[in-house]
């Protein structure tokens, strides 16, 4: 395989003749004789579709055919699998219980409606970013090694032989304007923020996050911190990794998803436990025997709860809910009564349909 990008004198698309030619003059090997194969162009791609479902509500776009993201920042792919991850429950769900009719089939529009609410606004994000690290490279990365589009190629040349050069006097100022630069770039090779950090604010019903500045994961001018990742169990962000125990089993919070259900994560067995559901599965962190065991300690300083609080999480690792507090003795029967009607409101799932309750 031979790759190239074109030069100011190359066709705007290579034929085979162009093509030979152009490996011909790289290689420099008299005689050499090539069998082409297959001539593909590659072009650089910052789109976002219009729309992620169709008019219709039966088709969803995902992946690169809901967005083409430059490769700087390598965010192309983890935004398609966040496309997957975000909509394939969201299908699971509404084709188990809905699929009589296509009138019971649209009761589970207003939930299909949120893939392209929650995931649109992150690839026009992602793709934006990604196009400026690509810009950047040619705007401060090239001007930092002496490099420019107009200049002659045998002084830009001259420059890059500079750079590499520790000897050449002229090469230690743009050795250090390249440190300097790199900061700028950081943005491209190192955004745990972009890559985690996201998170989907139409879930803050109740504003906590915008409060907080999403618990510090927004900068004070309202823009993703994206060189940090921030973790927190706000509503729309990750569940936060934790490493719990249960006799010789260790897992992270995150191995306890459930691909049809909402897990519960609670550190009393009461009232909590009585919530699992046909919607819910609830896992207890006290410490006991057949119970997990936060090994860390780090329960309440990443997920911001009381020792009696619970935090709800979606099957895509996403926080629906949580309370910082346990629910007081006196709202426990009505609370039992109406939780499977908070988790349909917060799911966005038609009201009114059984559901049956399990004793852990």
């Amino acid at each position: 395989m031979f790759a190239c990008a074109r030069s100011l004198d190359d066709p705007h698309k290579f034929g085979e003749e162009d093509m030979l030619r152009r490996i011909r003059e790289t290689l420099k090997i008299p005689g050499l004789k090539i069998e082409l194969l297959s001539v593909s162009h590659w072009y650089v791609n910052s789109v976002v579709a219009e729309r992620f479902r169709s008019r219709g509500g039966r088709v969803f776009l995902v992946g690169d055919a809901a967005h083409r993201i430059p490769p700087w920042g390598a965010l192309g792919l983890n935004t398609g699998l966040q496309d997957v991850q975000n909509l394939v429950w969201k299908l699971a769900m509404a084709l188990k219980t809905g699929r009589s009719t296509p009138e019971k089939q649209r009761e589970y529009d207003a939930l299909l409606d949120t893939y392209e609410e929650e995931c649109r606004s992150i690839a026009l994000r992602v793709a934006h970013s990604s196009l400026s690290n690509l810009r950047n490279h040619a705007l401060v990365m090239d001007r930092a090694l002496g490099i420019y589009p107009d200049a002659p190629p045998e002084e830009n040349i001259k420059s890059l032989a500079a750079f590499l050069d520790k000897t050449d006097p002229k090469g230690d100022k743009l050795r250090e304007a390249v440190h300097r630069t790199q900061a700028i770039l950081d943005t491209e090779f190192h955004a745990p923020g972009a890559k985690i950090g996201w998170f989907y604010p139409s879930l803050d019903l109740d504003g906590e996050g915008a409060r907080t500045r999403h618990g510090g994961q927004l900068k004070e001018d309202g823009e993703l911190d994206v060189t940090a990742y921030h973790p927190s169990a706000l509503p729309g962000h990750h569940l936060p990794h934790m490493w719990l125990q249960k006799g010789e089993r260790r897992a992270s919070t995150r191995d306890l998803l459930v691909k049809d259900k909402c897990v519960l994560f609670a550190r009393t067995k009461e009232p909590w436990s009585k919530l699992s559901s046909d919607l819910v599965h609830v896992e207890i962190i006290d410490g006991a025997k057949e119970n997990w065991e936060d090994v860390d300690g780090k329960w309440g300083e990443l997920c911001d709860v009381s020792s009696n609080g619970a935090v709800l999480v979606r099957p895509d690792g996403i926080v629906l809910w949580k309370s910082k507090e346990q629910i007081p003795l006196s709202m426990k029967s009505e609370f039992l009564n109406t939780f499977d009607t908070l988790v349909r409101r917060l799911l966005k799932l038609p009201q009114g349909m059984k559901t049956g309750r399990s004793n852990l």
